[in-house]
This record gives C-alpha cells, sequence and structure tokens, in this order.
C-alpha cells in the first residue's frame, strides 16, 4: 500500500516536469511561438519593403516606356541631368 501511494506520487512528480518541459518547448524551443511571432513580424516588414521596391519598379518602367515612346521626355531628362543643350542655346548654371 505504501508503495502504491510512493509509485502514484512519483508517476504524478513525473508528469507534471514532462508537462513543464513540453510547455517550455512550446513557448520557448526553436520551433516555439515566439519564435513564430518573431517571424511573423519580419514576413510582414519584408511584404512591406516587396510592396514599395515593386511601386518603385512600376515608376521606373512608366519613366522607361515615356523616354523610349517620346523625344520630347528624352530630351528633357538630357538637358536636366546632363547638362545638354540644343545648338545655339547657351547653359547657365547658377550655384
Amino acid at each position: 500500500m505504501m508503495l502504491d501511494r510512493i509509485g502514484l506520487g512519483f508517476f504524478r512528480v513525473t508528469i507534471c516536469l514532462l508537462l513543464c518541459a513540453f510547455q517550455y518547448v512550446l513557448w520557448f524551443g526553436d520551433s516555439g511561438v515566439l519564435k513564430l511571432k518573431g517571424l511573423w513580424s519580419r514576413v510582414q516588414s519584408e511584404k512591406m519593403d516587396v510592396k514599395y521596391i515593386r511601386e518603385k519598379n512600376m515608376k521606373l518602367r512608366r519613366s522607361i516606356d515615356a523616354i523610349k515612346s517620346g523625344s520630347e521626355q528624352a530630351q528633357s531628362l538630357s538637358r536636366e541631368r546632363m547638362y545638354m543643350i540644343s545648338e545655339g542655346e547657351k547653359l547657365y548654371i547658377f550655384e
């Protein structure tokens, strides 16, 4: 009878320790809840970065298409960025 009580107590303590170990792994382990939350926020951040880069790429594509389609756009950009001038014009740069 006493042995049954000792065996039952040992069984309860063992089960309790196993449950605590499983809880530790669940919350703090390599694939635990806290790590999952960190990865989730990182994924959201990466999605925002991808969205920003896609929008920037679309603007650049539109700009490229405009340059390819019209000489006025190309002429405007060459004047602004490379200080190119047409024949007979004078360029003044103010600093």
